[in-house]
């Protein structure tokens, strides 16, 4: 990483993380609670995030009281979501006015779907 991208990363953990909770830099966190066909979609966006050195984190907590599934700071749209049981209506309805009161873009992936990411 470079000296941008670490201010960058500083700043948006400043502003939106809670500080209470680690979080681990470019490590893919899975939860038994989400499905095998939305754990397999995650990992496969963090891997393309690695192989274009994009800096992320998984299961990050927001001050918003949000945990999205992966976190870039140094993304235009730093919110990355994985759908598979929820819908779009279902994020729309139930987070996507929470993150626009913050500024923050969101890009969604939904699994079996191929992985496209806005860098």
């Amino acid at each position: 990483m470079n000296t941008k991208q670490n201010k960058q990363i500083r700043d948006f953990f400043r502003q939106y993380v809670n500080p209470r909770f680690k979080t681990d830099l470019n490590v893919v966190k899975l939860s038994k609670a989400n499905t095998l066909q939305h754990n397999i979609k995650l990992a496969c966006v963090c891997c393309v995030l690695l192989k274009n050195n994009v800096p992320f984190y998984t299961e990050v907590r927001l001050k918003n009281g949000l945990r999205p599934d992966i976190v870039c700071p140094t993304l235009s749209s730093p919110i990355l979501e994985v759908l598979h049981t929820e819908t779009e209506e279902d994020f729309k309805k139930n987070k996507s006015e929470i993150y626009a009161k913050d500024n923050l873009g969101v890009q969604l992936f939904k699994t079996g779907e191929k992985t496209r990411i806005s860098v």
